[in-house]
């Protein structure tokens, strides 16, 4: 009787380590799985290009919608500057003389558009001032330029930020950017 006890206990050990054996694998697996797929990014998808209508606009340096996020406070001097690093850099391209225009919708917003200012430039600057002096359109978007596909190998440059002036919370004054044929 005293031997089927034991054996039963040497029994219910041994399943008892295998089965603690087999989940630290599991979780090992699992872990080493997961550093795998967020260190080389195998979840993003490997789109570089959108394309509306016939005008496509390319960012080589993210695969989501050009976005400029947490804008910040600075005097205009530096806003236009390298200095500035709320810039988003893109390409349009299409059939030539094609129309299109660059939008902003707001993503997350409490600051006046009074305050919010912007520069898009190519190799000169094209236009720029506040979010207030441009035309908002009835879909909520902000239309801050209109132009004419020339040169596709052309890279634009859209820096925005927030002028030092403004008292409030600027914390997490962010615009998604989209470029629309017309």
């Amino acid at each position: 009787m005293k031997n089927v006890k034991l054996r039963k206990n040497s029994q219910l050990k041994k399943q008892f380590i295998k089965a603690v054996t087999v989940c630290a694998l599991l979780c090992i697996t699992v872990l080493v799985l997961s550093y795998y797929i967020f260190q080389t990014n195998l979840l993003e998808p490997g789109l570089d290009e959108i394309t509306t209508s016939y005008i496509s606009f390319n960012n080589k340096n993210t695969t989501d919608m050009l976005k400029i996020d947490n804008l910040k406070k600075m005097k205009n001097e530096k806003g236009r500057s390298f200095l500035n690093d709320r810039k988003v850099t893109f390409q349009v391209s299409g059939k030539e003389q094609e129309e299109y225009q660059v939008i902003l919708y707001p993503l997350t917003n409490i600051v006046d558009l009074k305050y919010i200012h912007f520069s898009l430039e190519e190799k000169e600057p094209l236009i720029s001032g506040t979010l207030d002096s441009v035309m908002e359109n009835e879909d909520g978007g902000i239309t801050i330029y209109t132009g004419f596909v020339k040169n596709p190998e052309e890279k634009m440059t859209l820096k925005m930020w927030i002028d030092k002036k403004y008292k409030g919370n600027s914390k997490h004054t962010s615009f998604e950017i989209k470029i629309k044929s017309r």
